[in-house]
């Protein structure tokens, strides 16, 4: 009788553990992917930062587009960022604002 008991309980502990398992890996990270690394645009010009992402997969996230200044030259890095409620992808793109 003591057999089965511990038998059952342990079989239950292993179901829960398998069910745990399976939750955690069912939920889907947030991924983030960029077109190109770099990018040129003219002094002045307005930048679409969404032209540049290839793609962006979450169950749950928020798109965070980073704000360009077009007004000087120069060179900028600037941060994709892609976030849910535990995890967080950020992806950087070199902008070179040419005269």
């Amino acid at each position: 009788m003591k057999k089965t008991i511990w038998l059952l309980g342990g079989f239950t502990c292993m179901i829960f553990s398998f069910l745990l398992i399976c939750s955690i890996s069912f939920h889907s990270l947030p991924k983030l992917h960029l077109k190109c690394r770099s990018a040129e645009v003219k002094q002045g010009e307005y930048f679409d930062a969404g032209v540049y992402i290839a793609s962006s997969i979450s169950d749950t996230g928020r798109l965070i587009l980073p704000d360009v200044d077009t007004s000087q030259p120069g060179r900028q890095a600037v941060i994709y960022r892609l976030m849910d409620e535990t995890y967080e992808v950020d992806q950087i793109l070199i902008v070179d604002v040419k005269k």
